[in-house]
């Protein structure tokens, strides 16, 4: 599958519309890990504040 995605990718990214993608691509994957790490923060500080 790796083999099929790698190229496509590459030729996409040598695109103008692949800058769009990537910038897209790094929205989504920045909020679905914030969503994660937002309440381990909170409990890093209450951990570090007790």
């Amino acid at each position: 599958m790796l083999q099929d995605v790698t190229p496509t990718l590459q030729r996409v990214a040598s695109e103008p519309m692949g800058l769009v993608f990537a910038l897209v691509l790094g929205a989504v994957s920045a909020t679905t890990s914030a969503c994660c790490t937002l309440p381990a923060l909170g409990i890093l500080v209450g951990y570090s504040g007790a």
